[in-house]
């Protein structure tokens, strides 16, 4: 009696778990990261710029934001310009997890108006940020803010 209730509670098992729901498909899960569309961006010819020739200069650590950690790559520049001037040129450095920036911009005085733009080799696209900061010579060189990890894609 004892081997027959065992071999119905195995059935009931093996009953159960024989459900019509093993025959779906599992449902793939969401990617964390959203997809960012290439572009034909070439990479451009950004120099950096004779820092003696300007009164100050402010040093910053930029991080990438979140979204673009998986595009970056050892060909990134980051570029500062005030105007259509080039303030900054700094190649990405990708050692761990989180891509980095140490990025030295050239100043004539405090305020002027700073764009950013990040060329991401890998999606051969230019992602600037026109109103990125002003010029602060002040300024501490590494932060929690939003100036130290530029959103180029929102």
């Amino acid at each position: 009696m004892k081997k027959f209730l065992c071999i119905i509670a195995a059935l009931a098992l093996v009953a159960g778990s024989c459900s019509k729901g093993d025959d779906e498909q599992p449902t793939p899960e969401t990617p964390t990261t959203p997809v960012i569309e290439p572009g034909s961006d070439s990479r451009p010819g950004w120099q950096a710029p004779d820092y003696h020739s300007y009164e100050q200069t402010m040093t910053v650590l930029l991080y990438l934001q979140d979204e673009l950690v998986p595009y970056a790559g050892s060909q990134d520049l980051i570029c500062a310009t005030v105007g259509n001037e080039v303030r900054g040129v700094a190649a990405v450095e990708k050692e761990g997890e989180q891509p980095w920036i140490a990025l030295t911009i050239g100043g004539h005085g405090e305020g002027e108006s700073i764009s950013l733009s990040y060329y991401c080799d890998l999606l051969h696209r230019i992602f600037t940020l026109p109103d990125w900061s002003s010029f602060d010579s002040s300024v501490i060189p590494s932060g929690t803010t939003e100036l130290y990890t530029p959103r180029f894609v929102k």
